[in-house]
């Protein structure tokens, strides 16, 4: 037995990226773990660090092992940007797993 450093099973989906409109208002991909976790997620500019002030930003909490829906509601100005999302488990926040998605490109 070896104790857990990471959320357990943590994954992202982040489907397939690549061009945008400006016109979009919706904006998503998957988060999953095989145990309870609260997200941060977030889109922010390609380039800058996932920690980076977001454009847009949702936060909530995964059911162990249930696919869960991360949906950000606006609109982004033309740029490239990067999806990243923090995951905690629930019964350790030390305990955390990190992803960030390729860039796309709104235009």
């Amino acid at each position: 037995w070896r104790p857990a450093r990471r959320v357990i099973g943590a994954r992202a989906d982040f489907g397939r990226l690549g061009r945008s409109s400006t016109k979009r208002t919706a904006w998503s991909f998957r988060l999953a773990a095989r145990e309870g976790a609260g997200y941060d997620a977030r889109i922010v500019h390609a380039g800058d660090p996932p920690t980076a002030t977001p454009v847009l930003r949702a936060s909530g909490a995964l059911r162990a092992q249930v696919r869960r829906l991360v949906r950000f509601r606006g609109r982004l100005e033309p740029g490239r940007y990067v999806y990243a999302a923090r995951l905690r488990a629930e019964t350790n926040a030390a305990r955390t797993a990190t992803f960030v998605s390729k860039a796309f490109t709104v235009r």
